[in-house]
């Protein structure tokens, strides 16, 4: 499984990694617990270690095949002539170590140069930051440090990610397309991409397009039950988000809830503005009513103000705009998604009526 390519860059990716290397914490040894792609991560953790300049890096790849002692006296030289002998000799020093998993020699060294950077105990001591894709059950406190990749990036991010993708775009109908993708995608910013790319009436609707934006992993995860190590469960936003995929092969309802809050945030205020701009044009037609929560004409509902204007006799034409905005606001209100369609509909409609926000 991989990660997107610009994970690790947005703002929620480079505060884990540094985080990790410059965080408030004891200095012990890390496992990092990462169940995609471990290339990515690991990069990004170099590259910030030796911008720094604070510890000399060390890095491990398990697949090279080399021994640990090996790997350090490249690294620093011969200094030692032992994997403990270089724990208690190397001074403010990170090993960075991957693909371990695969070697268990490697990682039998791993642990044993990890334990005795800990028995050493000064603030100069080397520390380990193992990327892996599994657990180790060995890499256990006071020794280790334990973290998960969980809940790194938010919507923040991810709006951010929308706002690049759309090179300076700034329309509604973007706007809109950018709240359903990133509500819909949440972490896994191909999808988001995607949902993007396609024509508006299909991005503004993902949960009727599927085969636009979808992949292998519909397919896999259908009956799977959500789990944040299979790559289907994270957390977003501060709370435990399935991703799209997972809904869409089990529980397609709550993939359109997902679309309908993605819309809401944009429409709801959207369409207010043109209530309140009916409600300008048709002040002295209008009156308060019980069946709105306000006691003035300002906050009249679009019901209220389609059957007080079509009392009024005005004109079709604009009842049947004024209509169309209610019924979108009432699908909206009910939890329903509406159609790019209608939008556009309702927009002409009230254009026509010379009703402008």
């Amino acid at each position: 499984m991989n990660r997107h390519v610009d994970f690790w860059r947005l703002p929620g990716g480079r505060r884990f990694v540094e985080a990790i290397r410059t965080g408030d914490r004891e200095r012990r040894s890390i496992l990092i617990h990462e169940p995609f792609q471990t290339a990515p991560l690991v990069s990004a953790i170099a590259d910030l270690t030796c911008r720094e300049g604070l510890d000399h890096l060390c890095e491990v790849d398990g697949a090279s095949h080399e021994t640990l002692c090996e790997r350090l006296k490249g690294t620093f030289g011969n200094v030692a002539s032992t994997v403990d002998g270089f724990a208690f000799d190397l001074k403010y020093a990170v090993l960075l170590a991957w693909n371990a998993e695969s070697n268990p020699s490697l990682t039998s060294d791993i642990l044993s140069f990890a334990q005795s950077c800990a028995v050493r105990g000064d603030a100069s001591a080397p520390v380990v930051v193992l990327v892996t894709p599994e657990h180790v059950d060995a890499c256990s406190r006071p020794v280790w440090e334990l973290v998960q990749t969980e809940g790194i990036l938010g919507p923040h991010d991810g709006i951010g990610f929308a706002a690049a993708a759309g090179r300076g775009i700034q329309t509604f109908e973007h706007r809109l397309k950018t709240s359903v993708a990133v509500e819909v995608g949440a972490w896994d910013f191909d999808i988001v991409e995607r949902i993007l790319s396609m024509p508006t009436h299909r991005a503004t609707r993902p949960d009727e397009h599927l085969s636009n934006w979808s992949d292998t992993r519909i397919d896999l995860w259908r009956r799977a039950r959500p789990n944040w190590a299979a790559g289907n469960l994270d957390r977003w936003g501060g709370e435990p988000c399935i991703h799209p995929l997972l809904l869409a092969a089990n529980e397609p309802s709550l993939l359109t809830k997902r679309v309908w809050r993605g819309q809401v945030a944009i429409l709801f205020p959207w369409l207010d503005e043109y209530r309140q701009a009916v409600v300008r044009t048709y002040r002295r037609q209008l009156r308060p009513d019980e069946l709105s929560y306000g006691d003035d004409v300002d906050t009249l509902d679009w019901g209220p103000i389609c059957w007080q204007l079509k009392r009024a006799g005005i004109a079709s034409r604009v009842l049947d705009a004024i209509h169309a905005g209610r019924i979108l606001r009432n699908n909206l209100a009910h939890g329903r998604p509406v159609d790019w369609a209608d939008i556009q509909s309702f927009e002409a409609g009230m254009a026509g009526a010379g009703l402008s926000r």
